[in-house]
């Protein structure tokens, strides 16, 4: 195999176009060595150790658990009169020169074996159709090519090749051939159409066939690469994947339309898509122009595609390797192929042609060092496993160039979507595959249909053409500012998820306390540990605290830090920076000084809130006047900021305006009708923004609030929750509460009297499960369970579901639609 290491990056830069491609393609497929022999012919007298690759086959196999996800299978139309026995014979000429076809696989103690079967005969299963209608036999086809695409091997005794013959009129027919691919790659579905079609032609003029001498077989080969992989060879190329691979992310987390299963599901399909002649044109011109080649331009968008879909700047992205590069296996029928893991820094301010050179380094390093087999990579990295999702990468690009063996209408084993549908199976939840041609590329996006819809395949490619189409006609832009949605695109979106309505500029949250102050001021409002406060209780002491402020100095877009326990100070202190015209920012006192330290750092705001400040203040609140400071606010003028730990960690704050905040009130408001019930528990923290839902919606509808203990944590939500009274209108919690609560329950209270005290679960904030709901659908049958998502920039939530009858499979709850 290759030993060629990395170019550096200037050097590479530095050939021309022609030997740019010259080296990627040597560096892919292999350097050509001439007439000298490397692997030797072995005197083998039974079992032989199978490859890496097929050993990957093997296993792939097993954890698919009976899904044909190894069946590579194609045909032809055969016109004019069809010599069966001929036929039979060209599959045995074929046998007989490639051991690997007629091989029987088993496992003895650790060890997987590949033995050669000495009788070499071939049958061919033939029906026929001929006597049907078009339609009827048409959908009779499909229903056979399906068939015999899916039907599984025994490779234990039986061939790892099979034919079946369909008579569909006088004079035509259709060959449908399968193989494992334990014994074939894509390279030897070529050789087998060239070398049946070769045998046939000659066994019906009477002759025999002439096809190129095999040196070696593929047992040859499998035994060759063991003793050639040296511990010593490997761990060179180990020590370059481990530096390239060293802190990259477990998966790639792609949006899926479905809820994820628990395990990884084999069922897929593809959709194809075609690359104009005058796209093709403009990218080889770009790729030339950055010593490229089109097959880097190609990956290059689609790392943009993925980073657009997933968020992540940092991907892994599989990519093949024909692994033939050794004049011995040029017509060697057998699995070779290995797959790379290429690891790509999507940077957004970079300009795609920027990301050319990326791609560019980054294919040239792996290639350089693709003797290691994937298999043994996993082993070594041992990375996070998810059951639900394929290991090291979750989607791959493949770009093919023209095959180098003579392609034959006699048999033709298709790729992408033509043979995915007819076998309906996959191993990645996305596989672009893109053919070279003179002129147009033809593509196709295989996916798996446990995550995916055609529809969103369908849009998916048009984006990836959107950004090639973006990318050739600027690429020295930000790549942040690549447009992949069209205005089509834009409008339908706006149609199938937005609501139409026009957001009304009121009423806002702080008018609407305000209107339940005057219209109930002695109903209750809140309760904390220390007492309660009614509606004009709560409205007096936040007038106060406003006008306070206002002395203070605060204003419109002030900001006003709040840094108190979960209580009804901490109530009072939100509204009276809204009444004032500020926006508050809730600090959790808990938290260590140095994230306090920074957020203050970063915030910068003009008043701290306090208990020290609230004591210090004392005198000088009793003699504020309890009316309103008067101040008209603007529904766009800021409402709060909630400060997360963004991507990196570090403080990240998300401003919010009175107008988001108010959409989202009136629509949960709407959704979770706080007014049939007897308020809502507060259990969590100020700082995250589910809070509002909980302590919000039930204020602006005029119903009461408890803040619970923060010092009991866990104990006192349960304690809430199996209290004696009316239920409340809604909780709102993350999974890991709903999980932590029922856990408290099973250990002190029999299941029959764990009915929960509320009529609503409202959970967001996390991943939610089918399985997190059990117990509680079964203690508590009256009570709604809705799936709230939405990242803090959406104010709370954006979409929501509510949790009908779980599916047969489980895994996720849906997320719903805005």
């Amino acid at each position: 195999m290759s030993s060629l290491r990395t170019p550096e990056a200037g050097t590479g830069a530095a050939l021309s176009h022609a030997k740019q491609a010259l080296l990627e393609r040597w560096l892919r497929e292999g350097v050509p060595r001439g007439d000298r022999l490397t692997i030797p012919k072995r005197h083998r007298a039974g079992a032989e150790p199978l490859s890496f690759a097929q050993e990957r086959i093997w296993y792939l196999d097993e954890l698919a658990a009976g899904v044909p996800v190894s069946n590579v299978s194609g045909g032809a139309v055969l016109h004019g009169a069809v010599d069966i026995a001929a036929l039979e014979a060209s599959f045995v000429e074929v046998l007989r020169r490639h051991e690997v076809l007629r091989s029987v696989f088993s496992r003895v103690g650790h060890q997987l074996l590949q033995t050669p079967r000495r009788d070499q005969t071939f049958s061919i299963s033939t029906a026929d159709l001929s006597s049907l209608p078009e339609p009827a036999r048409a959908a009779e086809l499909v229903r056979l090519a399906r068939e015999e695409a899916r039907a599984p091997f025994d490779l234990v005794a039986g061939l790892p090749i099979r034919s079946r013959l369909i008579h569909l009129a006088p004079n035509e027919h259709q060959l449908l051939t399968s193989v494992h691919h334990i014994a074939c790659d894509s390279w030897s579905t070529a050789l087998l159409g060239s070398e049946l079609s070769a045998a046939y032609h000659a066994f019906t003029l009477q002759s025999q066939p002439v096809l190129p001498e095999l040196p070696v077989q593929y047992a040859d080969y499998a035994a060759w690469q063991r003793a050639e992989l040296s511990e010593e060879t490997l761990e060179r190329d180990l020590e370059y994947w481990r530096a390239r691979l060293a802190g990259a992310p477990s998966w790639l987390d792609l949006p899926p339309r479905h809820p994820r299963p628990r395990a990884q599901q084999f069922e897929g399909s593809a959709c194809s898509f075609t690359i104009s002649t005058t796209l093709a044109i403009a990218l080889r011109e770009l790729s030339r122009s950055e010593g490229a080649t089109l097959h880097t331009a190609l990956l290059a968008a689609f790392a943009v595609l993925l980073q657009r879909y997933s968020g992540q700047d940092d991907l892994i992205v599989g990519t093949p390797v024909l692994g033939r590069n050794l004049p011995e296996l040029q017509h060697l029928i057998g699995c070779f192929i290995n797959s790379l893991p290429l690891r790509l820094q999507v940077r957004r301010r970079a300009s795609f042609r920027e990301l050319l050179r990326e791609v560019r380094s980054a294919s040239q390093g792996a290639f350089a060092h693709q003797q290691l087999p994937v298999d043994r990579l996993v082993q070594e990295l041992n990375p996070v496993r998810d059951p639900s999702r394929p290991v090291l990468f979750q989607a791959a690009f493949d770009f093919r160039r023209e095959p180098a063996p003579p392609t034959s209408d006699f048999v033709r084993f298709p790729r992408g979507p033509s043979a995915t549908a007819v076998a309906g199976t996959t191993v990645l939840e996305l596989n672009l595959d893109i053919a070279d041609g003179p002129r147009e590329l033809a593509g196709a996006m295989e996916y798996s249909t446990a995550l995916f819809e055609e529809d969103d395949i369908v849009r998916m490619t048009a984006h990836y053409i959107r950004i090639l189409e973006e990318a050739v006609r600027e690429p020295d832009v930000p790549i942040s500012r690549l447009r992949i949605v069209d205005e089509g695109d834009r409008r339908r979106s706006i149609s199938a998820w937005g609501t139409g309505e026009e957001l009304a500029a009121g009423p806002l949250a702080p008018v609407r306390l305000e209107a339940a102050a005057r219209t109930q001021p002695g109903a209750i409002a809140v309760i904390d540990k220390e007492g309660e406060l009614t509606f004009g209780q709560l409205d007096s002491r936040a007038h106060r605290l406003a006008n306070q402020l206002r002395d203070r100095g605060a204003g419109p877009e002030s900001l006003i830090a709040i840094l108190l326990p979960r209580s009804i100070n901490a109530l009072v202190a939100m509204l009276a920076a809204w009444k004032a015209g500020a926006a508050f920012v809730p600090l959790d006192p808990s938290q260590p000084e140095s994230r306090l330290r920074s957020i203050l750092d970063v915030c910068r705001p003009d008043i701290q809130i306090d208990a020290e400040t609230l004591a210090v203040w004392a005198a000088e609140l009793a003699r504020q006047p309890d009316t309103s400071p008067g101040l008209d606010m603007h529904p766009d003028q800021l409402a709060y900021v909630m400060y997360t730990s963004g991507s990196t960690g570090e403080p990240k704050g998300v401003m919010v305006t009175h107008r988001g905040l108010a959409n989202y009130l009136g629509w949960a408001e709407r959704t979770y009708r706080p007014t049939e019930g007897s308020g809502a528990p507060v259990h969590t923290q100020l700082t995250f923004d589910l809070t509002l839902t909980s302590l919000l919606v039930p204020l602006v509808a005029g119903v009461p609030v408890t803040l619970l203990s923060e010092v009991q944590g866990p104990e006192a939500l349960v304690q809430a929750l199996q209290a004696k009274g009316d239920p409340y209108s809604l909780v709102k919690l993350t999974p890991a509460h709903l999980a932590a609560a029922a856990g408290l329950i099973r250990a002190n209270i029999a299941r029959d009297d764990a009915r929960a005290r509320t009529r609503l679960f409202v959970i967001g904030g996390e991943n939610l499960t089918w399985a997190a709901l059990s117990f509680w659908r079964e203690a508590s049958p009256g009570t709604r369970f809705v799936n709230e998502y939405g990242p803090t920039e959406t104010v709370v939530g954006c979409t929501a579901y509510e949790a009908g009858q779980p599916p047969m499979g489980g895994g996720s709850v849906p997320i719903g639609r805005p």
